[in-house]
């Protein structure tokens, strides 16, 4: 899960790197008195607060910049139901930034939601043109084989990037069903 949460090949790849446009989490956020006063501090409960906060830190003109020297020890969920949860939060929360900050939901933040579309498709595809079906099957595997090469050449364990695979799974199925839930149903 640590992998699949920071590679570009999963939502890890939108979260905004070391470049312009880097959104702290709340788990790694500092922020100044002067920061909190003016922006009043979290408007979200619990979902993409952190988010939602870096949002109106920069549009306010402050300064918001990643310290890589710093290093910060994050426990992540420990089951693929906890984290299949927390993911669906996270598209959910995406969702609920773009409602309140128009122009915040780019093309990226779609990439899991259209994965899961896919997959629905790919399933109903599969009843309807079998062989037609047999395409989607090998566009999917190709991409959980790259997945797993590249976790391997990253971790250099053989058991992660195996477990990669549902990992990526889970966070991609989740966030786009977190989001795509928060973005139809709830207008």
């Amino acid at each position: 899960m640590g992998y699949t949460m920071s590679s570009l090949f999963t939502t890890g790849g939108i979260r905004g790197g070391k470049s312009k446009g880097f959104q702290p989490r709340s788990f790694n956020m500092g922020i100044t008195q002067k920061v909190f006063e003016q922006t009043g501090g979290f408007k979200f409960d619990r979902l993409a607060e952190d988010i939602e906060l870096s949002v109106r830190m920069r549009k306010l003109g402050f300064r918001i910049g990643l310290i890589p020297e710093a290093y910060v020890y994050h426990k992540r969920r420990t089951n693929f139901k906890e984290f299949f949860d927390q993911v669906a939060n996270f598209g959910k929360g995406r969702a609920l930034v773009g409602k309140a900050h128009p122009g915040e939901v780019k093309a990226t933040h779609w990439f899991p939601a259209f994965f899961l579309l896919g997959i629905i498709l790919l399933l109903v595809l599969v009843l309807i043109l079998p062989a037609l079906s047999l395409t989607g099957v090998a566009v999917y595997c190709i991409y959980f084989l790259t997945l797993s090469i590249d976790c391997y050449l990253t971790t250099h364990s053989i058991p992660v990037s195996l477990l990669s695979m549902p990992a990526a799974l889970i966070q991609l199925t989740g966030y786009g069903y977190g989001f795509l839930k928060e973005m139809i149903g709830s207008r």
